[in-house]
C-alpha cells in the first residue's frame, strides 16, 4: 500500500476489536509481518478452492464452473486436456478442458469448442505457509481455512485432508490396485484412492500397471480409467499383440476416488494368481509416491503381499 493508503489501514485497524487476513489463496495479498504490526489479534486466513470459469472459443469469459465439475470433466472422453501447467509458483496451477462435443457434467455444461478453466491453489505452499505464516508473531491468534461452497464432496481439498493436516498425518493420496481373473480370457484392473488427499492433474504421472505375462493383450476396455498404453516384459512401449503389461492412466485421482475397473482381453493364461500391479502418481503436495510390484486380488479388504 502507498503511504497514504497504510496510514488508513492503520487508522482503521484502531477501531476494529480483530482482524482475518487472506494471506493465500487468489486474493491472498496480506502481508504478514505488517498485519502484526497493527498490534491487533489476528488470523491468517488461507482460501483452498479451486475456481473454475468457461471459456468462450472467442476469447470470452462465461460463468463460473463448480470446483466439483473438475473431477467429472477430467474423465470425460467429450473433453480434451490442453495444458495443466503452472502460472503462478505462489499460488497454484492453471488447467484447461476443452469440450470436443457438448458436455454436461456436475452442473457445469460445455458447448463443443468451448474450454473449462480451473485453477487450483498450490497445496504445497498452502501447507507450508499454514507452519510459517503465524510463527513467531506476537498478535496472531490460529489460523482460517476457507472452503469452497457446497458439500465436502466435489472439493480437491475437502474438510478431511485438513484434519490429516492438523495431526501432522502426511497428506498424500494412496492408491491402491488390485487386478483378477474374469473366465478364461478377461483380467479386470481397479483401484482405489482411500485418503481425502489428490494428485495434480497429469496425462502421463497418474496410473497403474499390470503385468500379464504370459498371457498377451488384445484389447482394453478402460472402465473408470482415462487412457491405456501397452508394454513388454522390459517395460518397452509396443503394439497391444506384443504387449504383456498394460498401464491404465487417470489424469485427476480425486479424494476418496474408487475407479469402475477396467477389463482386459489377454490371449494365452494369465500368471498364477493372477495379476501383479503397480501405481505410481504425484500428490497435490508435490512429491511422487508408488509402490512396487505387489499382488492383490480383486474385492473389498483385500490385502496386498509383495510378490517373489
Amino acid at each position: 500500500a502507498s503511504e497514504k493508503e497504510e496510514k488508513a489501514i492503520r487508522a482503521l485497524a484502531s477501531r476494529t476489536d480483530g482482524i482475518v487476513a487472506f494471506v493465500f489463496g487468489e486474493d491472498g495479498e496480506a502481508d504478514p509481518v505488517f498485519v502484526d504490526s497493527l498490534s491487533k489479534p489476528w488470523w491468517a486466513a488461507y482460501e483452498s478452492a479451486t475456481r473454475g470459469s468457461l471459456k468462450r472459443p472467442s476469447g470470452e469469459t462465461g460463468p463460473a464452473l463448480p470446483e466439483s465439475a473438475l473431477d467429472p470433466l477430467t474423465d470425460d472422453p467429450r473433453t480434451e486436456l490442453l495444458h495443466a501447467l503452472p502460472w503462478n509458483e505462489k499460488q497454484g496451477s492453471e488447467l484447461t478442458l476443452r469440450a470436443i462435443r457438448e458436455a454436461s457434467v456436475a452442473g457445469a455444461t460445455l458447448a463443443a469448442g468451448e474450454s473449462a478453466t480451473f485453477s487450483q491453489p498450490s497445496i504445497a505452499d498452502l501447507l507450508a505457509r499454514f507452519r510459517s505464516d503465524t510463527s513467531a508473531r506476537r498478535f496472531a491468534q490460529g489460523r482460517v481455512v476457507v472452503f469452497g461452497p457446497g458439500t465436502d464432496r466435489g472439493r480437491l481439498f475437502p474438510v478431511a485432508a485438513l484434519a490429516d493436516v492438523l495431526a501432522g498425518n502426511r497428506a498424500v493420496p494412496q492408491l491402491r490396485g488390485w487386478a483378477g481373473e474374469e473366465g478364461p480370457r478377461y483380467v479386470r484392473v481397479g483401484a482405489e484412492n482411500a485418503t481425502p488427499h489428490a494428485s495434480v492433474a497429469s496425462r502421463v504421472e497418474n496410473w497403474i500397471e499390470v503385468e500379464l505375462s504370459p498371457a498377451r493383450v488384445e484389447d482394453v476396455e478402460l472402465g473408470g480409467f482415462d487412457r491405456w498404453e501397452a508394454y513388454d516384459e522390459s517395460g518397452r512401449l509396443v503394439s497391444p499383440g506384443r504387449a504383456t503389461r498394460v498401464r491404465l492412466y487417470e489424469t485427476l485421482v480425486a479424494p476418496f476416488e474408487k475407479f469402475p475397473p477396467a477389463r482386459l482381453r489377454v490371449r494365452g493364461k494369465p500368471p498364477a494368481g493372477c495379476c501383479r500391479v503397480r501405481t505410481h502418481l504425484v500428490p497435490a503436495t508435490g512429491g511422487e509416491v508408488g509402490t512396487g510390484w505387489v499382488t492383490e486380488t480383486a474385492g473389498d479388504g483385500a490385502i496386498p503381499t509383495k510378490s517373489p
